[in-house]
């Protein structure tokens, strides 16, 4: 539903006051548009979902919804009572100082919704800090998603004295990273790359080693192997192990480290 927002004209023919921003009261049935303060400019009424569009010669509709067109996606902004491109900050935000464009509701909002379903499944929001928007999928810039504070980041962050890592197999962060399956059957292992704060296949071959631990399932890259464990480099991909390769490879404990050989 359009309706035109005649308070832009100089005329002011919806407005009864002396000015279009000295308004009275606004001629308008359906209480769209409204002025506040008395005496002020009319106003679209966005507290029933209406915002100012400007067509681009001076004049403005009160919209509901934003309208979205071939140049982008427009949301409703209750700071300005207007449709915008883009969500203003919000200082007073405790979370971010922004506001983010929600596509759940068309306006822009200071918290996104858990998630949004599609095709029936339950999909997580996340907020994006560079466009500000609520998103399910983080932008290039900032790919990776985090839970915690259901933000996207360009690497993972430390919280809470926790340092989390980029697991790019979904594009997330991790404080444990998990096993991935290749061909459908085979478990392949991923580890905690200190150096790089990302979940890798191979640790670093300038004498860093994949060491899992047993008590709680971490696994990540270590310059040196706990004792009674062995470095193994047999495979290609440089591992703490108790037992190394029988019948090619024996523990060593002599060698510094430690090593199969």
């Amino acid at each position: 539903m359009f309706l035109e927002y005649l308070c832009s004209q100089p005329d002011c023919a919806s407005c009864s006051g002396p000015s279009s921003t000295q308004c009275l009261s606004c001629n308008d049935a359906n209480k769209v548009i409204y002025t506040l303060p008395t005496p002020g400019p009319c106003l679209c009424n966005y507290s029933i979902g209406y915002y100012a569009y400007p067509t681009g010669n001076s004049t403005y509709y009160c919209v509901s919804p934003c309208p979205n067109l071939p140049t982008g996606q427009y949301y409703g902004d209750n700071s300005t009572y207007s449709c915008v491109a883009t969500c203003p900050p919000l200082v007073s935000n405790p979370l971010w100082g922004l506001t983010f464009a929600s596509d759940t509701y068309g306006f822009c909002v200071t918290v996104c919704p858990l998630t949004i379903t599609l095709g029936g499944i339950a999909v997580p929001i996340f907020y994006d800090l560079v466009n500000r928007k609520c998103t399910t999928s983080c932008p290039s810039t900032q790919p990776y998603s985090f839970w915690v504070d259901r933000a996207c980041y360009s690497s993972c962050p430390l919280n809470g004295g926790i340092q989390y890592y980029m697991l790019t197999t979904n594009m997330s962060c991790v404080d444990i990273c998990p096993n991935i399956t290749q061909n459908g059957t085979v478990a392949i292992p991923l580890y905690r790359d200190t150096t790089l704060l990302k979940c890798v296949q191979v640790c670093p071959s300038n004498g860093y080693y994949g060491y899992t631990n047993i008590s709680n399932g971490d696994r990540y890259c270590t310059l040196t192997c706990p004792s009674s464990l062995f470095a193994d480099t047999s495979t290609g991909r440089p591992l703490c192990t108790s037992i190394c390769p029988y019948p090619s490879y024996f523990g060593d404990p002599q060698t510094l480290p430690p090593s199969c050989v």
